[in-house]
């Protein structure tokens, strides 16, 4: 490993690596953030970061790690910051001043798409490498800061290539003091299973196209494979929403299933511990 001791922000989110979390970073004495997100690490990070007194910004979620360190944020007030394998919290917070920035004012230049349950937005937030949805609640909709917390609880708790991944969350207010919920997704080229079949896409970056026999077997299969997943494998979660609209497909036109706003979130036992 090169010397890197004088090194002070280290920025690595979301490249899935799977490794034990690194004891080089002891040596940086000079670090002041560090942001791991999603990355799979392992492991006990005090051994790495106890003695850490510049650090003041620290992101490690996403990632299997425990322990605790008390580093001196900001130089000033010493703070215990603690993290525990627990996968409850699977994604980012964003601010609304954030959303409403990358999305200029939430304008309709930026509008994907629109439903009684909120408003979906292309934007480009600093997080992540490639473009993102952000659907915006509609909150004067019956139920829907139910849903939001339904799918913040169904995402955040599962993994898996044939599911939409819920990047970030924002649940703050808007400029005029009122409620905002907002939730941001992998953004998704070619849209639903219902645009495709129906021919209905009609942005100029998007690709109209006639699904042949194989592609539709293959969305078949992934949606299958999500299935399985979500009721057998990970054992917690029930969709209760399945239909064309909610099969996203990306570049590849690899389906992935996506709005858990009507999900269940049930215990191996089968007792019902989310209404």
């Amino acid at each position: 490993m090169i010397n890197c001791s004088s090194l002070q922000v280290i920025i690595l989110l979301y490249n899935n690596l799977t490794v034990k979390f690194p004891s080089w970073l002891s040596s940086m004495e000079q670090l002041t953030q560090l942001g791991l997100v999603a990355n799979d690490f392992v492991g006990n990070i005090r051994p790495s970061l106890k003695n850490f007194s510049s650090l003041h910004k620290l992101s490690l979620s996403q990632n299997h790690l425990e322990g605790s360190i008390t580093p001196a944020l900001g130089r000033k007030k010493s703070k215990k910051l603690s993290f525990s394998p627990s996968l409850k919290h699977r994604y980012l917070k964003v601010s609304y001043g954030e959303l409403h920035q990358a999305t200029n004012g939430f304008s309709s230049s930026n509008l994907v798409d629109t439903g009684s349950s909120g408003s979906v937005y292309r934007e480009t937030l600093v997080y992540f490498e490639r473009p993102v949805a952000v659907k915006v609640l509609n909150l004067q909709t019956g139920g829907a800061s139910k849903s939001f917390m339904a799918e913040c609880k169904a995402l955040g708790i599962i993994k898996h290539r044939n599911l939409l991944s819920l990047l970030a969350s924002c649940s703050s207010v808007n400029y005029k003091e009122n409620d905002f919920k907002a939730i941001v997704f992998e953004f998704m080229s070619n849209r639903s299973l219902k645009t495709l079949l129906y021919n209905t896409i009609e942005d100029s970056e998007s690709t109209n196209l006639s699904l042949n026999l194989m592609q539709r077997v293959n969305i078949a299969l992934d949606i299958a494979f999500a299935l399985d997943y979500i009721h057998n494998d990970s054992g917690v979660v029930i969709h209760c929403d399945i239909k064309p609209s909610n099969m996203l497909l990306d570049d590849d036109i690899v389906a992935r299933l996506g709005d858990f706003g009507l999900a269940r979130l049930i215990s191996r036992g089968q007792k019902l511990f989310y209404q």
